[in-house]
């Protein structure tokens, strides 16, 4: 399910590199909101392997088994994730959509900075809203 994961993200990899092309136009906006959508689907599906990865690490280690793989696991999801997150907050900026590339930040400190004790953001669903991309745009 990881590869998926990374499929979608090249995915929408492709899409960004192609909306840049076409900044300014409409084109270039619709491809940009289809590339934020398979990022999206790209963290929804990380979020469910996260959560399946922690129940099973939980049983795992109640069971004394060796986590050394899970922790590489782990690190590989969440470094996953965060580049998502910060594919997320590059696609807000060329949109222009100024509130989603903060919410995507923030969702990477709380991913990187989870001992702090301190949320900065709400929810990491709010990322790529494309409500807001419309109510900060310049145009």
């Amino acid at each position: 399910r990881i590869s998926a994961v990374k499929a979608l993200k090249k995915e929408g990899n492709e899409l960004y590199k192609k909306g840049v092309m076409f900044h300014g136009h409409t084109l270039g906006k619709n491809t940009m909101i289809d590339c934020c959508t398979k990022y999206a689907k790209a963290l929804e599906d990380l979020q469910e392997i996260d959560t399946l990865f922690s129940e099973s690490k939980s049983t795992k280690y109640l069971s004394n088994t060796e986590t050394g793989k899970d922790d590489e696991i782990q690190l590989e999801l969440q470094e996953l994730k965060i580049s998502i997150f910060l594919n997320l907050a590059a696609a807000g900026l060329k949109m222009d959509s100024f509130d989603s590339v903060l919410n995507c930040c923030n969702a990477v400190l709380d991913i990187v900075q989870p001992s702090a004790g301190v949320s900065t953001s709400s929810s990491n669903s709010n990322c790529n809203s494309d409500s807001d991309s419309n109510s900060n745009s310049n145009s």
